[in-house]
């Protein structure tokens, strides 16, 4: 599981972005003599790759961008691949048109923006261990042990004994047939943790099987019940 990486700005700056003077990817700020990257139109991806060569960036950003886990990889043969590839094509000669014509400098106000250094929070993931024990305190083998939310799902050995990664503030979810569902929010100290599942309402559930009495075993009762009548 790859490092997460999530954004935020801490102590927002209230210089001027108008007023700075125009760099490469931004604007210069005099007041803290820094280029302060403009990420108010970056993907994901551009925002890692330059917080990856830069941790103590200065960056512009709108609200929607901050706060959240960024998206620094796409699916390999994901439609998002494939329409972007058909995109690039179809936009070519619009390109090729537009390099002739100058480059507008006007400067486009963004709602709701926010500009400062930025805080790159990265989350290792957590292994998470420990035993799944019934009410008496004995070990559940089989037991369903899930990150919510996910396809990670294992089940616990012979001594009810588990493992399984997962993020910090991600919740695992344990399951037995019968038993109350317990879950457990992640964090650094998810180790050698204790789970226990008390018992369920007392009700069954499954596919209904309905059994016909043959005609020769209603003839055998109906011989039976004549006998228990004449006693």
């Amino acid at each position: 599981m790859s490092k997460q990486i999530n954004i935020s700005i801490p102590s927002p700056c209230h210089e001027n972005w108008q007023a700075m003077t125009p760099a490469q990817k931004g604007k210069f700020c005099g007041s803290c003599q820094k280029v302060v990257h403009d990420f108010t139109l970056a993907s994901d991806r551009e925002i890692g790759l330059i917080l990856k060569q830069d941790e103590n960036a200065c960056g512009r950003f709108r609200n929607d961008q901050l706060n959240r886990n960024l998206l620094l990889r796409q699916p390999v043969g994901s439609p998002w691949l494939a329409s972007a590839a058909i995109l690039s094509l179809l936009t070519f000669g619009v390109n090729e048109a537009a390099a002739q014509t100058p480059v507008s400098t006007v400067q486009y106000p963004v709602q709701n923006e926010i500009m400062g250094k930025v805080a790159a929070t990265r989350s290792d993931p957590i292994t998470v261990s420990g035993v799944v024990l019934d009410s008496g305190s004995l070990p559940i083998p089989g037991a369903k042990v899930t990150v919510k939310g996910s396809q990670k799902s294992i089940s616990t050995d012979f001594d009810g004994k588990f493992s399984i990664e997962a993020l910090p503030g991600d919740v695992v979810v344990f399951q037995y047939i019968g038993m109350k569902e317990s879950s457990h929010a992640v964090d650094k100290k998810s180790v050698d943790i204790t789970v226990i599942l008390s018992d369920g309402d007392n009700y069954l559930m499954g596919e209904v099987v309905i059994v016909r009495n043959s005609i020769f075993r209603r003839i055998g009762n109906s011989i039976a019940n004549l006998f228990r009548t004449n006693e």
